[in-house]
């Protein structure tokens, strides 16, 4: 016979798919059977049983609890199950399967939306057993350990489901999380991204206050990777994408996305690529092209949320069509569109900061005025890519960047062969029409000398389009 145990939650014991014998569910029976198959090799001294059950018992009648508990673990698991001498005793392999053995195999392999479905609570949540304090001590270690490991299964499925733009399910996985272990950073931190890339930013700064409170009661504070989520999701209500024309709606205006529908693969794959340029401290350049109206500007808007939640230097522009004709128009957009707030920005050249003091009133504020020879915008703007990428991931997106000028695309394109051992991801949305030669060459070398992606985005079906 073969006993299946479901341990990640409150206890559910089967025999062969069907119901466990009752004496075998019966507390310090179950206790010792989870108990050896936790153990190394599955094996225990008699003496280490006794003193973990039935320590509070005289020698003589703890020996006879357990022997009376091995009697009734045999029957259930047949003699060939469970082997016992005077000395130990011993669970014969494949007799009891734990799902926390299924949750290691799946942690191994990376597949956390399993991993994730198998956490139901706590480990052996409300079992107990009130006169036995050593195996209470090693039920509270057990505990602890699986609620760490239960909790980062959920934040990364929580992660994979943010990166198929599925926000709603990434925040019921996220307070699963939480609720589980409500003192855990990582919990917190999937929480407050999730809530943040939905647009909750006032239900994700509450959680978080919730958190410090309970923080504070028992002396301690956030630790600083949460202490930096909260202060970008702060800032989510001020970030807006630089158009080369302000205009007085967009003052003050909070960014609202509706839910993405329809781009999991897409979103899927620009996360993956933003990923890869974090972890291998490359560039890369993602092309993301279709018709006007498909959703393009959305698509990127959601991989730029994201960016910007996991503490990148994010600068950002939509070029218009009076660019096409103004040289270093969209790059003086994307030194406008935030490359002004990244660290490491004043170790830049002098003459490449000057190349923009010079036609920027808030870099002339900060660098001054000019006073030497100043570089091109190309130039300047590929030393500037190359101070702020030595603090932190550094993500350049160009909306429409069919409109952009001539000199900002061959500038981005040098700055990605430049930089090619820089942590740059360079995005650029467009049309296919009007055509662009420079646009043309880009496409011909991704792939061969250019790190990067083509991603086409197609009108949404009718499905789609009533999500």
């Amino acid at each position: 016979m073969t006993i299946t145990c479901r341990t990640l939650g409150p206890v559910e014991v089967y025999a062969d798919g069907g119901d466990a014998p009752p004496e075998l569910l019966q507390r310090k029976n179950l206790a010792l059977l989870i108990y050896l198959a936790r153990s190394p090799k599955r094996a225990r001294s008699r003496e280490h049983l006794t003193g973990i059950l039935w320590g509070e018992k005289p020698e003589s009648k703890a020996r006879h609890s357990l022997r009376e508990a091995v009697r009734i673990l045999r029957r259930a698991l047949g003699d060939d199950g469970l082997e016992a001498d005077s000395d130990q005793i011993h669970l014969a392999p494949g007799t009891v399967q734990l799902d926390i053995e299924t949750f290691d195999e799946l942690e191994s392999a990376g597949d956390w939306e399993a991993a994730a479905a198998l956490v139901a609570g706590d480990f052996l949540e409300g079992f107990s057993i009130k006169d036995a304090w050593a195996f209470e001590e090693w039920l509270a270690s057990e505990r602890q350990h699986w609620r760490r490991r239960s909790v980062a299964a959920l934040a990364h499925y929580g992660e994979a489901l943010l990166a198929a733009g599925q926000t709603p399910q990434a925040i019921e996985v996220s307070l699963r999380a939480h609720s589980l272990d409500p003192g855990s950073s990582t919990a917190l931190q999937a929480v407050l991204k999730s809530l943040a890339l939905a647009g909750e930013r006032s239900e994700a700064l509450a959680r978080y206050e919730d958190y410090r409170k309970r923080l504070a009661e028992v002396g301690t504070e956030p630790d600083s990777a949460t202490l930096a989520l909260v202060e970008r999701v702060q800032k989510e209500r001020s970030w807006s994408l630089h158009e080369s024309v302000p205009t007085k709606a967009d003052e003050g205006a909070e960014l609202r996305r509706a839910p993405l529908a329809g781009r999991d693969k897409e979103l899927a794959r620009l996360v993956s690529a933003w990923t890869d340029v974090t972890a291998a401290g490359h560039a890369f350049v993602s092309v993301i092209e279709g018709e006007p109206g498909c959703g393009k500007t959305r698509l990127a808007e959601e991989l730029t949320a994201r960016v910007r939640l996991d503490g990148a230097t994010v600068a950002t522009i939509r070029a218009v069509e009076a660019d096409i004709d103004q040289p270093g128009s969209a790059l003086l957009g994307l030194a406008r569109g935030g490359l002004l707030d990244g660290p490491g920005l004043a170790a830049a050249s002098p003459g490449a900061l000057e190349a923009f003091s010079n036609q920027i009133s808030d870099w002339a504020d900060r660098f001054g005025l000019p006073k030497g020879e100043q570089m091109p915008l190309g130039a300047a703007m590929i030393e500037v890519v190359r101070a702020v990428s030595r603090e932190r991931p550094t993500f350049l997106w160009v909306d429409d960047a069919h409109w952009c000028d001539k000199e900002t695309l061959l500038a981005l394109w040098a700055l990605l062969r430049d930089l090619s051992e820089m942590p740059v991801h360079v995005c650029v949305s467009l049309a296919p029409q009007p055509s662009r030669a420079e646009l043309d060459e880009l496409r011909a070398h991704l792939g061969r000398d250019l790190n990067g992606i083509t991603v086409h985005v197609d009108k949404l079906d009718e499905p789609d389009l009533r999500q």
